[in-house]
């Protein structure tokens, strides 16, 4: 690679040399920077790259909360035979004491997960936090327990 725009899309950290004291961007991909004076700027081509590499970044880790949400319910509805959460929040217009009771703590504790989840996400859109790893995003959630 040389000075000037960089081509060379093949070029990373692991296979090119810089000049000492010259640091690497930390996304650093051949084609996406320029080199001049001694600093890289990242081009338009980079800047789009980087957007989307984000934006799929979102739309795995959401994707993949979801899936993970979706289970943490249907595993607690399991604990009282119930098919799924779905299933256990239908019981409660039931007109048995014990079930609707069961049905409308799951729709209460349904409507909770996701509200938790809907704020964690406006707050990372917003860069009021960083995007949490899964364990600690679940971990946020209200915890699940049957009433007694």
């Amino acid at each position: 690679a040389s000075h000037g725009a960089w081509n060379d899309y093949t070029t990373t950290t692991a296979n090119a040399t810089l000049v000492e004291g010259v640091d690497w961007p930390a996304d650093f991909v051949g084609g996406h920077y320029t080199y001049a004076a001694g600093a890289f700027t990242r081009t338009a081509a980079g800047t789009a790259a980087a957007a989307t590499a984000q934006q799929k970044a979102i739309a795995d880790f959401t994707q993949m909360v979801s899936d993970a949400v979706q289970i943490r319910l249907d595993t607690f509805a399991l604990t009282r035979e119930y098919d799924n959460i779905l299933s256990a929040c239908t019981y409660a217009s039931s007109g048995m004491p014990q079930f609707a009771a069961e049905g409308q703590y799951c729709v209460n504790a349904r409507d909770a997960t996701f509200a938790k989840l809907y704020e964690i996400r406006t707050d990372v859109l917003a860069g009021l936090r960083p995007l949490p790893s899964l364990e600690q995003l679940l971990s946020e959630l209200p915890a699940l327990e049957w009433p007694a």
